[in-house]
């Protein structure tokens, strides 16, 4: 959540930097329940949203703990605009991978109707030391991974916000 949030924070604070009284397209932040035990919450807001899946440009998941993201996929066929999109990232340390993305399981059930994904793949090698634990605790977190996956996560959904077309 906090990666999410903070993502949100850059994009509006980019937009206004930039003159704008936001990005160019909508871009929805959304906090899923049930996902580790039913996958409800991804599933319902492809239900309620199904109408309008085409429009959805892209969807992202952000759960995989709070460290830095190591790398990125993309779904489909590898093109210019995803050329461009890991040439953002990559100053972030971040690293283009070959291989479809994996959709994590709250925007799967997008990504199944068709809605493109970018994976930006977080270290998990520490994931499970805490996760669900006693110890997963506000003072385990590490601010500069958070600050470096949030700023990822901005830098891709306000490239496609703002990019001519959709990823195809």
């Amino acid at each position: 959540c906090g990666i999410v949030l903070e993502a949100a924070r850059l994009i509006g604070e980019r937009a206004r930097s930039e003159g704008h009284t936001g990005p160019s397209r909508t871009i929805r932040v959304v906090f899923f329940a049930a996902e580790e035990n039913s996958g409800a919450g991804g599933k319902a807001y492809a239900a309620l949203h199904a109408a309008e899946a085409a429009k959805h440009l892209l969807a992202m998941e952000a759960d995989s703990g709070t460290d830095r993201a190591l790398s990125i996929r993309f779904m489909g066929t590898a093109n210019k605009t995803f050329d461009d999109i890991a040439g953002l990232v990559l100053p972030l340390g971040i690293t283009r991978e070959t291989g479809d993305a994996h959709p994590g399981s709250d925007v799967t059930p997008l990504v199944n109707a068709g809605v493109p994904t970018v994976d930006l793949r977080q270290d998990a090698s520490r994931y499970f030391d805490l996760h669900h634990s006693a110890d997963d605790t506000e003072d385990k977190l590490d601010a500069r991974a958070m600050a470096q996956a949030a700023t990822a996560f901005a830098e891709v959904a306000w490239h496609v916000s703002e990019m001519a077309g959709d990823l195809g």
